[in-house]
């Protein structure tokens, strides 16, 4: 189907919330997650069959020992009042004690270990 140039939506990725790829090269995209208004754009290249197989191997994990470190001012917070926390309660202890063993960060993107 073509489209007068008038009515023609350019792909702006931050505009949309939800997005559909389909195996023809077609990649359907609404404003909204389950919204009506509803765009069509097509990713195929002509002469070029996608290859499925090679979508994933390009990413790799944020992070890979997968824990997402936690702010450092939080685990301080955590360190603050733990010994507030019952003897006899020891799952709850358990449970701070491998928080504050987490890899931590000051939030300006330097990772520290706590």
């Amino acid at each position: 189907m073509i489209v007068p140039r008038e009515q023609k939506k350019s792909f702006t990725p931050a505009s949309f919330r939800e997005y559909i790829y389909f195996t023809s090269g077609l990649l359907e995209v609404a404003t909204f997650i389950g919204g009506l208004d509803r765009h069509t754009f097509n990713l195929r290249q002509l002469g070029v069959r996608p290859d499925s197989t090679q979508w994933f191997e390009a990413l790799v994990p944020t992070y890979p020992e997968g824990k997402v470190p936690i702010k450092v001012h939080k685990v301080n917070a955590v360190r603050a009042f733990i010994w507030y926390v019952p003897e006899k309660d020891r799952r709850t202890q358990a449970y701070y004690k491998a928080y504050l063993e987490w890899p931590s960060t000051t939030g300006r993107g330097d990772n520290e270990e706590d």
